[in-house]
């Protein structure tokens, strides 16, 4: 069901990484994890600059849903939607913001900044599939296309 689902996992904590991406693989067969372990390396990936071969995006499509943390070791999770919401073609793409931040007003400027779920660890992890899954849907209700491919525009 979501074979050729890709997804962009931008955290810096090793750990944190090998238990999202168990869960995704478990809880949405089909689908490709990338990781970005920095800011930088999310933009870069973003850009289409992490391409293995020079034939347009098919080797690096854009992510169909992104999960993000808040700290990472060269910026924040807000810098990188601030930068995110000036591309047109990343735009539309869903954001889970999935961090240790209790704090109120994080999750009020990630709503601010598009986040479309806000989840604090240490979570369920059963919660943050939920999550993928229920944004992975509304995103495909709302593409006319019909397609989840959106490597075009970069």
């Amino acid at each position: 069901m979501f074979a050729g689902t890709t997804i962009l996992v931008v955290e810096d904590n090793p750990d944190h990484v090998g238990l999202i991406k168990a869960v995704i693989s478990k809880g949405l067969t089909g689908a490709e994890v990338r990781v970005a372990l920095l800011c930088e390396g999310a933009r870069s990936y973003l850009r289409g600059d992490w391409a293995a071969y020079d034939d347009d995006c098919q080797n690096n499509p854009l992510p169909d849903l992104i999960v993000l943390d808040l700290w990472l070791p060269d910026g924040t999770g807000f810098e990188l939607l601030e930068w995110i919401a000036g591309r047109h073609w990343l735009k539309n793409i869903p954001v889970i913001m999935f961090t240790a931040s209790k704090k109120p007003e994080h999750a009020r400027r990630a709503v601010e900044l598009g986040v479309r779920r806000y989840l604090q660890k240490p979570a369920h992890f059963g919660s943050l599939v939920s999550a993928i899954k229920d944004e992975l849907q509304a995103a495909d209700e709302h593409d006319n296309s019909g397609s989840r491919s959106r490597s075009v525009g970069r």
